[in-house]
């Protein structure tokens, strides 16, 4: 939560310093360098989701996971070192055709796409050690590594723009960044299923036994990829440039919501697989607790921004014509976004019980369908409209998941785990309307910061007083939380 929490807050605070040192192009160049660490994840053919699954299951014993380890590693950097060399060898074409530039010289360029290749192959490397430390229970540790790496590409890379304020040196502090980032968590892997006396080998019998597990991630990560950017190039085939820069505006503003819940899936995952080993009736208690707190946190970051956005994109900008166009995209993708956050519970229950058939059935289902009504609706309504098929899409998505999910894992819990996300959905909604519709009859223009901070300061308590909802209807769940923070639920030690 906490990597999410400083990424989205780099996000919106070291994107106008970026411009500042490297220009609108430079920013250009990065734009395009995190479009291709999107599409890195296609290489992931659900190795590293497959090992936090094998890591985090209780019935397997350490040489086991160094086996395991040792067998998927070589995979990995099979993989990383295509990934390279692909980039490496296209580099000349992609500036060609994707980084036409009046700014920055072609063979600076060229020099930069081949070491985004380099860090995005030791970045694929990192995510499996990460994966493996996560399957461990080691969240806290990848969490500090993931925020150190995350203030060094994000904040610390100032320092060399002030001495070099080139393209050239911000890839190269990147580069650098993920290498010791690498470094540190590799070492806190292997420490921790290091045996004495005993060897990693690869061995070709495990990958027989994960394949079906891990082909089915590797299309569900195909898919997601697809789903994040498909709207972005359809809609450049309808909308002019600025609307384009609007609907991205609007898309970071909408993805908030869903940045800062699915960590908790991150984090609530192996244990889910862990207890589904040994303990059934924890399991499900974990995941009616997980199924509240997500609700409970998307809800409010997702109904605050979906109420004060005008206010909000004011802060962030500064500029009256952006918030009038981002307005309507972005409240329709705070609503879809919120309603992705509720398909977490029966996504990662499908997943801890190695389950990928649905999912995968519903990404193509997405892809199938988003493509022409995307079309259909931006054709038709412009940049109010591109966003309605992805409301449409996830409201039929979180109904078919979550029936044909607990129908098989969860059986005759539907209604329980529904009670789990309307409940705090009622209450927050409410604390946050009355106010909001309170002050709309009062409000004027020039006071957006005080407005912003009165909707802030009603998602608090909501979201306080639906944590101490909770303990009223689920008693067990005070179980889970630690000592320290039980007052902060209404309970008395």
């Amino acid at each position: 939560m906490a990597t999410k929490i400083w990424t989205i807050m780099s996000m919106y605070l070291f994107v106008p310093v970026w411009i500042h040192f490297l220009g609108v192009e430079g920013y250009g160049v990065i734009s395009f360098y995190t479009i291709m660490m999107t599409l890195m994840f296609f290489a992931d053919a659900g190795l590293t989701a497959t090992l936090t699954r094998e890591f985090a299951r209780g019935d397997k014993d350490e040489q086991y996971r160094r086996d395991l380890l040792k067998t998927i590693e070589m995979i990995y950097l099979g993989i990383a070192s295509v990934l390279f060399l692909t980039v490496f060898t296209l580099s000349g074409f992609i500036v060609s055709h994707f980084l036409k530039s009046n700014m920055f010289s072609y063979e600076e360029l060229r020099i930069c796409v081949q070491i985004m290749g380099l860090t995005m192959a030791v970045h694929f490397m990192f995510s499996l050690y990460c994966g493996g430390l996560l399957g461990l229970q080691k969240q806290v540790l990848v969490n500090i590594v993931n925020i150190g790496y995350s203030v060094s590409r994000s904040a610390i890379v100032v320092v060399p723009l002030l001495i070099s304020p080139t393209l050239l040196s911000f890839f190269i502090w990147q580069l650098m960044s993920i290498i010791i980032s690498l470094i540190i968590v590799r070492y806190f892997l292997i420490q921790s299923i290091t045996l004495q006396g005993f060897r990693s080998a690869f061995q070709t019998k495990l990958l027989l036994s994960i394949w079906k597990f891990a082909f089915g991630m590797m299309l569900m990560a195909i898919i997601s990829g697809l789903n994040t950017q498909l709207d972005k190039i359809v809609t450049g085939n309808v909308l002019s440039l600025r609307d384009m820069g609007y609907y991205s505006l609007a898309s970071t503003i909408g993805i908030t919501v869903i940045s800062i819940s699915q960590p908790l899936g991150v984090a609530f995952y192996p244990e889910l697989t862990r207890l589904l080993s040994c303990d059934k009736q924890k399991m499900e208690e974990i995941l009616l607790l997980f199924t509240y707190v997500v609700s409970a946190i998307s809800v409010t970051v997702g109904f605050t921004l979906f109420f004060y956005v005008d206010e909000f994109t004011f802060f962030w900008t500064h500029d009256p014509s952006i918030v009038q166009a981002v307005r309507v995209p972005a409240r329709l993708l705070i609503i879809g976004n919120i309603l992705q956050s509720f398909q977490l519970a029966p996504y990662y229950l499908a997943l801890a019980n190695g389950h990928t058939k649905t999912n995968v059935k519903i990404g193509m289902a997405m892809l199938v369908f988003m493509i022409p009504l995307v079309y259909l609706f931006t054709k038709e309504w412009g940049l109010k409209g591109t966003a309605i098929p992805y409301v449409v899409i996830n409201i039929c998505a979180t109904i078919y998941l979550s029936t044909s999910i607990f129908r098989r894992y969860f059986i005759g819990k539907l209604f329980v785990w529904l009670k789990n996300i309307l409940l705090p959905l009622g209450l927050i909604s409410s604390i946050l309307l009355i106010p909001y519709l309170a002050i709309r009859l009062i409000a004027t223009h020039g006071n957006e910061v005080l407005l912003l901070s009165i909707g802030v300061s009603f998602g608090f308590l909501g979201l306080y007083l639906s944590m101490g909802l909770l303990t009223r209807i689920n008693p067990n769940a005070i179980e889970y939380v630690p000592v320290k923070y039980r007052k902060w639920f209404f309970v008395k030690e």
